[in-house]
């Protein structure tokens, strides 16, 4: 059974939609308060919608912010829970990327919405995860780097905790063709928004601050051989720096050395 099978596998029980929602702790409080915003103002989800709530522990964790995420979450599934329904499954641990990656995979709406954030790669993440299986929707916070991008994303205010219900609604109750649509336009953005992409905009916006917006990129020149041999033939120490472009085989690796170290002897 592959991980997504057996996340799907695990809340079955709990009549559709399964929902996701993947950030450190301190993002954790608010999205909870929204949760409980959504099963208070649209009681038809209880007992039908999941919270997965997966935060990674980290070193500045607050002991208080623990304990005030742990009081919300057993007060939501006291209000809202029952003996065979469980509406919040927070989980405060590690995982591992098959396992975040399968929770993604399987979930009916993602809900990213931080009070402030750069480009944030989990939505990213979401969209690329979904393509082969739901084209769920996401909402997303207007607060984020990111959101310029991804337009086509429930956006919301996270500070208005009624807003962020009915975002959730609508994505939980979104037609197929629409969910469809909009995973389309956003995983054409984030697979022409890559990381080479996001730099290279970033350089072009520093050049036209300094006025030199007209300057192109050029590459690294080579240092002349004879230049080189005539610093290194004059040093009294010398050291040697290797940086690889990528993680070289263990052969690939020998032979550098090999051709580095002929080298080498050819040098007086």
């Amino acid at each position: 059974m592959t991980s997504s099978t057996s996340s799907r596998a695990s809340f079955r029980r709990s009549v559709t939609p399964v929902s996701l929602f993947l950030h450190d702790l301190t993002k954790s409080h608010p999205q909870l308060r929204a949760f409980e915003k959504l099963l208070e103002d649209y009681p038809q989800w209880v007992g039908k919608v999941v919270l997965i709530q997966v935060t990674s522990p980290a070193l500045t964790d607050s002991p208080k912010l623990e304990r005030q995420v742990s009081e919300l979450v057993a007060h939501i599934n006291g209000e809202y829970g029952s003996l065979d329904f469980i509406p919040v499954h927070h989980y405060h641990q590690a995982i591992k990327k098959d396992e975040f990656y399968a929770l993604l995979s399987v979930a009916d709406l993602a809900l990213i919405t931080p009070l402030r954030d750069g480009m944030n790669t989990t939505s990213m993440e979401f969209v690329i995860a979904q393509e082969k299986t739901k084209k769920s929707p996401l909402v997303l916070s207007e607060f984020m780097g990111i959101s310029n991008n991804m337009s086509e994303a429930l956006q919301i205010n996270p500070w208005d905790l009624g807003d962020v219900a009915t975002a959730i609604n609508r994505g939980l109750t979104m037609e197929a063709d629409e969910k469809a649509k909009r995973h389309d336009k956003m995983y054409k953005v984030v697979n022409i928004h890559t990381s080479h992409s996001w730099a290279a905009n970033l350089v072009n916006m520093l050049l036209k601050q300094m006025g030199l917006e007209n300057v192109m990129a050029r590459q690294t020149p080579f240092m002349e051989k004879n230049r080189l041999e005539d610093w290194y033939l004059k040093a009294k120490k010398r050291l040697f720096l290797f940086d690889y472009d990528v993680s070289p085989s263990e052969r690939n690796h020998r032979e550098a050395l090999q051709g580095f170290d002929v080298s080498l002897r050819r040098v007086p």
